[in-house]
């Protein structure tokens, strides 16, 4: 739009710095696996929520802990409900997300690549790393500028990180 008008600005997603800083206090969240590392997403899990790779991980990973906060959309979750590791917490408030977060070993952002997240920035991203917690993430084009601090996956089989 730039060439429309000189005044255009890109404004990326962004986070409340302070809120995902805040470390975890007092006792971890109901329900929180004992055993690490775990593996977090926190969001909405709807049609561009990749299931199968997120159960091909989890079957790969059977000593990790996958904990998946959010509410359930459009998302056969049914297939990620029967294997042991992962673990389904529904809406959690936004003032309870560092708590988890905090308790987080690696976060996810495991999106199917279509139309729609070719074009998305995802907020959670920004939250992620506010709280210094390492994310891999599918190869969306809005995160490519930040492949030297994430790990960016083709496909379940691969996981690049620019060094």
């Amino acid at each position: 739009w730039a060439p429309l008008n000189p005044r255009t600005l890109l404004a990326r997603n962004a986070a409340d710095f302070a809120h995902f800083q805040q470390p975890a206090l007092g006792a971890p969240p109901d329900g929180l696996p004992a055993g690490h590392p775990i593996v977090g997403f926190f969001g909405a899990m709807d049609s561009w929520f990749d299931v199968e790779l997120v159960r091909h991980a989890a079957l790969e990973r059977p000593n990790y802990q996958f904990v998946l906060i959010g509410a359930v959309y459009d998302a056969p979750m049914e297939r990620l409900q029967e294997l042991p590791n992962v673990h389904l917490f529904g809406h959690q408030s936004y003032a309870a997300l560092p708590d988890w977060l905090h308790r987080f070993d690696v976060c996810i952002i495991p999106f199917k690549i279509n139309t729609v997240t070719q074009a998305t920035d995802p907020v959670k991203f920004y939250e992620y790393i506010a709280a210094g917690k390492p994310v891999v993430a599918t190869r969306m084009p809005e995160l490519a500028p930040y492949r030297q601090v994430t790990y960016l996956a083709g496909n379940a089989d691969t996981v690049e990180v620019d060094v």
